[in-house]
């Protein structure tokens, strides 16, 4: 599993982007088979919460975190 910080930028429609970074895990959909939105994950002490479960049909998936 490989976790990235990958950047968003949100238009609320404000005529003002809100920027920042959103935390995502990255791996093998086989390895992922039990996982649900609202679970927990622990990485290196650090506990998040599954936002997204995105399965790209390719035998890959990311999940969107967010820190607990």
């Amino acid at each position: 599993m490989i976790i990235n910080k990958e950047y968003f930028a949100i238009d609320p429609g404000m005529g003002m982007e809100v920027e920042g970074f959103q935390p995502v895990a990255t791996g093998r959909s086989s390895d992922m088979t039990n996982v649900a939105i609202g679970d927990t994950i622990a990485v290196q002490s650090v506990t998040y919460n599954i936002r997204s479960v995105q399965n790209d049909g390719t035998g890959i998936t990311a999940l969107v975190l967010e820190d607990q």
